[in-house]
């Protein structure tokens, strides 16, 4: 037997210094921090901005929804938070059902006409790794990769649906 260190890509922009690709396409999300307390942001990174949070939070946090976009999403985002006005805490923290602030991010979306898709955690870490590790020989990443992967996901999963 024979031990040795195995190396992923983020390991080797930490080595040298580099950042990661940037991504295209993002997630929008209602954490849940207890009842009441929700947040609605915007992040490329799902599980990274959970644990991150969950640094900070006297609460045990949880995404009750999120969901993909092509898109930087930060009108959706923004157009939730101003349907959200009244119930605002502090930050982008509301005093508000979970129901209610889904139901906020739908209708920015609706207005804005901008496509979303409700993914679940798991299903998120698929799509942010598959847009950040290229293969072998693949080259630079070209812009919009992971918008073009969200919406072929985004189709693959709304066929599924009306399939089943």
């Amino acid at each position: 037997m024979r031990l040795g260190v195995i190396l992923g890509l983020q390991d080797l922009w930490r080595f040298f210094g580099a950042k990661p690709p940037a991504v295209e396409g993002s997630f929008v999300y209602v954490i849940e921090a207890q009842p009441r307390l929700v947040k609605v942001g915007i992040t490329t990174d799902p599980a990274a901005r959970l644990a991150a949070l969950g640094t900070a939070s006297p609460y045990a946090l949880r995404y009750h929804y999120l969901a993909a976009t092509p898109g930087p999403g930060t009108n959706i985002e923004q157009g939730a938070h101003d349907f959200l006005r009244h119930h605002r805490g502090n930050g982008e923290w509301f005093h508000c059902d979970t129901s209610t602030a889904v139901t906020a991010i739908g209708l920015s979306a609706l207005h804005l006409g901008e496509p979303i898709l409700r993914v679940s955690p798991e299903q998120a870490a698929t799509i942010v790794a598959i847009a950040r590790n290229a293969p072998a020989g693949s080259g630079p990443r070209p812009a919009g990769h992971l918008a073009k992967i969200l919406l072929t996901i985004l189709g693959l999963l709304l066929l599924f649906r009306l399939m089943g």
